[in-house]
């Protein structure tokens, strides 16, 4: 299984757009974005992804509550976990979060497979 990490993104859209350009053609089903998407704009980039996006809060969590509604109206699948995410792929223990000293702690801790 391959997985696409990225982070932030800052309201880059053409960036963003390449990346995600790239992501499908190399046929990834899963984005891991580690905080600071910005804008709900943002997710109108994801379209046409056919995976799973997974995102945190970075510490430029732009507007919070638009996001939420922009994620209930997205056409692709996207899960919003807060400051902290936690999921299991490919038998997996996966943690992803923005701050970096979080991310050594959690690393630390040995309860994951991977820390992000």
């Amino acid at each position: 299984m391959h997985i696409a990490v990225m982070s932030d993104s800052h309201d880059q859209i053409w960036n963003m757009r390449k990346a995600i350009s790239s992501i499908m053609e190399h046929d990834i089903q899963t984005i891991i974005h580690c905080g600071d998407l910005i804008s709900p704009f943002m997710l109108e980039e994801f379209e046409g992804f056919q995976g799973t996006i997974h995102i945190c809060a970075g510490n430029n969590p732009g507007d919070q509550a638009l996001l939420m509604e922009k994620i209930q109206e997205a056409t692709c699948k996207v899960v919003y976990h807060g400051i902290f995410g936690r999921l299991r792929l490919a038998g997996k223990d996966i943690a992803f979060v923005h701050d970096p000293g979080i991310a050594h702690a959690i690393a630390r801790s040995d309860e994951f497979d991977i820390c992000l």
